[in-house]
């Protein structure tokens, strides 16, 4: 997926798609962010940021806030595609907020790792579909492409959200 994330960088930088660079950077930061999570529970420091945490905390953070403007700015101009730019900088802070809570041990149970690998691993395939089926469609099924990855992954991520949550309470 990481390979997806760099061409749809790649991509939108050539073609000048401002959508498909965020997908690319949204995407890319799940899916080094869940790998990370898995690396840190195999070695056995969880809670323990190394540079990579650091890095793609600060890279995301500056992403956030310029997807947060560009949004703003683009629905200045009538344009309500700005509320998608929002939209990924309101779920990039929010990830953010968790990965620091989790880094710095504040009220996260140990067992959350399995939690946040697969929530951001199955978002990092959400993200990836919806940008291939929204760039790739005609108009008249771009509401599906949109639509259908959330539609599909998100209740995945309930399931197994609420099966492993319940686990932990046993």
């Amino acid at each position: 997926m990481l390979v997806v994330a760099s061409s749809a960088l790649v991509l939108a930088i050539l073609h000048n798609i401002p959508f498909l660079f965020a997908v690319g950077i949204f995407s890319g930061y799940m899916n080094i962010t869940g790998y990370a999570i898995l690396r840190q529970k195999r070695q056995g420091f969880l809670n323990q940021t190394g540079l990579l945490e650091r890095v793609t905390s600060v890279l995301m953070l500056l992403f956030s806030l310029y997807f947060l403007g560009y949004g703003i700015y683009i629905l200045f101009q009538r344009d309500y595609f700005g509320l998608v730019f929002i939209f990924f900088a309101q779920s990039s802070f929010r990830m953010l907020w968790q990965d620091w809570r989790l880094f710095k041990q504040q009220g996260v149970a140990p067992s959350t790792w399995l939690l946040v690998h697969l929530t951001r691993m199955i978002g990092t395939s959400i993200a990836a579909y919806t940008a291939f089926l929204v760039v790739n469609s005609s108009s008249r099924v771009s509401l599906v492409g949109w639509f259908l990855p959330a539609l599909l992954g998100v209740p995945i991520i309930v399931y197994w959200s609420r099966k492993l949550k319940k686990k932990r309470t046993l």
